[in-house]
């Protein structure tokens, strides 16, 4: 599985998560969504200006009963990977024109499973009449980049970032490699401009990757049974940073600081 897999569906499960509907005993599918998005890679305190676009097209369902998916509509057409219950596809575009011509707006999207109990069945998702994104791409303010590199996990982590005006709604969460969250506040409150992670929610010395969205979410729950239709677009912000190692204790340093000075006195009496 590629890192830009994993990092795509950590954007679906953001988004989906914030509108997650737990499956009854006997629901297969929980959530059909369809996610179009401006990515922007934050790599400084200035707010990022250029952004890539992805098309993401996910269904989460109870593990185990459909084995594949597939994905069509408009000029695009995809394959599902996954297991467990998370399946996903996904397009990436260099400019907004590209993402419109191939999953075009007023449009609607077929997904087909295959397999389990609703082998031959499909669902579809009508995308927006227009393309709708926040008027200013979500960042992180200040100096909330800089002092996330290196930073000590034994400390609570201030973040600053900028508003979004509804109708968009905000979410944060930081993932680690392999598609784990590791923090996350799914309805960030409209204005809201910080927020404290606690101390030691996060380990020493592990590379993350904090995603901060703006999102304007349809909800379709005319699916059948106990499923949901997520309709989304908005912009996404990437940011990567490393935290600092675990610091040695004090009667480390106190015995490497010993071992240095045997060595020293060593070498002097060899000398003589």
């Amino acid at each position: 599985m590629s890192s830009q897999w994993m990092r795509i569906t950590c954007l679906g499960l953001a988004v989906a998560a914030a509108l997650w509907v737990a499956p009854s005993a006997n629901a297969t599918v929980s959530a059909y969504q369809l996610y179009k998005a401006g990515v922007y890679m934050q790599t400084s305190d200035l707010q990022p200006t250029t952004p890539s676009y992805l098309a993401f097209e996910q269904i989460i369902s109870s593990p185990g009963d459909f084995t594949s998916a597939s994905f069509s509509g408009g000029g695009t057409s995809a394959t599902f990977s996954g297991s467990n219950g998370n399946f996903a596809a996904s397009q990436s575009y260099s400019t907004l024109a590209q993402l419109d011509t191939a999953v075009p707006n007023s449009t609607t999207y077929t997904f087909s499973l295959v397999g389990g109990s609703y082998d031959g069945q499909s669902a579809t998702v009508t995308s927006f009449a227009s393309d709708l994104y926040p008027a200013s791409v979500p960042y992180l303010t200040g100096t909330t980049f800089d002092s996330l590199q290196n930073l000590n996990t034994a400390n609570p982590i201030d973040l600053t970032f900028n508003s979004q005006a509804a109708p968009f709604s905000s979410s944060l969460q930081i993932v680690v490699p392999g598609v784990i969250i590791a923090y996350q506040d799914l309805s960030i409150a409209t204005g809201t401009t910080s927020l404290v992670i606690p101390a030691n929610t996060l380990q020493p010395g592990q590379t993350y990757e904090l995603q901060l969205f703006s999102n304007e979410i349809s909800v379709d729950n005319g699916f059948s049974p106990a499923a949901i239709g997520l309709m989304s677009q908005g912009d996404a912000t990437l940011v990567t940073f490393t935290t600092a190692p675990v610091p040695l204790p004090a009667a480390a340093w106190l015995l490497l600081s010993g071992l240095g000075g045997l060595g020293i006195l060593g070498r002097r009496r060899r000398a003589a």
